[in-house]
């Protein structure tokens, strides 16, 4: 790999809502370990110089007050078509 350049040009990717529309488009369930190399070659087309995956974090299982709403922490969001911002984490 060449040395980075001063000023980079960084292609950024909501990644939960990437891998989403991935995996219904495709039929399965996508995770970053699985994703096809033609997608990612896809994107080395467009020429950026490295990509950001945005939003991704280890999820806890424990969050403050989801125990006792009775809320599946990551879950009850996604199933009803919400996912919150990335960089609000």
């Amino acid at each position: 790999m060449s040395t980075w350049s001063r000023h980079l040009v960084i292609y950024e990717i909501n990644t939960w809502v990437w891998l989403s529309s991935m995996g219904s488009r495709i039929g399965r369930p996508i995770h970053l370990g699985s994703v096809p190399a033609t997608e990612w070659d896809a994107i080395a087309k467009f020429g950026f110089e490295a990509v950001w995956l945005m939003g991704v974090w280890e999820r806890s299982h424990v969050r403050s007050g989801d125990s006792a709403r009775g809320t599946r922490p990551g879950r009850d969001a996604a199933d009803s078509g919400f996912c919150a911002e990335p960089r609000c984490a």
